[in-house]
């Protein structure tokens, strides 16, 4: 056979061969490698992402109590969702719809549903002062405080500029700033209850703007483990109750902060 023609043979022959075998060997590493997925990255992978039917998607730090496993959460985020579809968030025995969520951002706008729900027609209902949770929230900086004032006499009933009414009410809510010295000291005289609420305001606004404002809610900044640069290495993100740490459920196993480069894009 010619030496020339055997060689061109021998070559195609070999670099057959190589493929094949560079194939079976790709075959084989993938099937154990899917064969020994770490359970929680199914786990937190199969709980994203979720709504409540209002078209928030819901994932970490936020977790939906009874359909997202908790360790794909951080404690002290969990949300339930309510006869309408929407997330809740509970905090000082207070009932929060969540408006918006910005996961880029880290933010979040929350509306009291006992104070004032614009789906409702229901009458302002008393509500607990809120205790913020320094650990895991902040207020951003367009947050103040206005005060509720409740059961108040026909004097203080006066002041319609501070009112607050809804459809199908016999009463009114007096909201005021602290800023405001002289009426807010004249409702502490006239009014039994009084209730501090963190409200969205802007530049020259005061509380003239109440209806406004109100509607509104207000903005929260939180406090977790940064989770964008698991999310961009193929992992999700969870939460270790043995150390207390947050994590990024890979592929292959548990990291601390991403994914390795073979882990998580290959197989998410």
């Amino acid at each position: 056979m010619n030496k020339s023609l055997w060689f061109i043979l021998s070559s195609i022959f070999l670099s057959s061969t190589l493929n094949m075998f560079v194939a079976m060997l790709l075959l084989f590493f993938t099937r154990k490698a899917s064969s020994t997925t770490d359970p929680m990255y199914l786990t937190c992978k199969e709980s994203e992402p979720k709504s409540c039917g209002n078209g928030i998607n819901i994932s970490f730090p936020f977790y939906i109590r009874g359909q997202q496993d908790p360790s794909c959460g951080y404690p002290g985020f969990d949300l339930t969702c309510d006869s309408k579809g929407r997330p809740i968030l509970t905090m000082s025995e207070n009932n929060y719809i969540i408006q918006y969520i910005s996961y880029e951002n880290e933010t979040l706008n929350l509306l009291n549903v006992g104070w004032f729900d614009p789906n409702d027609t229901a009458c302002v209902r008393p509500i607990q002062n809120l205790s913020l949770p320094l650990e895991r929230y902040r207020f951003s900086g367009s947050v103040r405080n206005l005060s509720l004032f409740y059961s108040c006499t026909s004097t203080a009933a006066l002041l319609s500029d501070y009112s607050i009414e809804t459809e199908n009410c016999n009463s009114s809510v007096l909201a005021v700033s602290k800023d405001n010295y002289r009426i807010f000291n004249q409702l502490t005289e006239y009014c039994k209850y009084m209730v501090m609420v963190p409200v969205n305001m802007y530049g020259d606004e005061n509380e003239y703007y109440t209806s406004k404002v109100i509607t509104r809610g207000f903005d929260l900044m939180w406090i977790a483990g940064d989770c964008r640069s698991c999310v961009q290495t193929g992992g999700y993100c969870g939460f270790n109750n043995t150390t207390y740490k947050s994590q990024c459920y890979c592929h292959d196993r548990p990291h601390a902060r991403e994914c390795p480069a073979t882990s998580g894009m290959l197989f998410k």
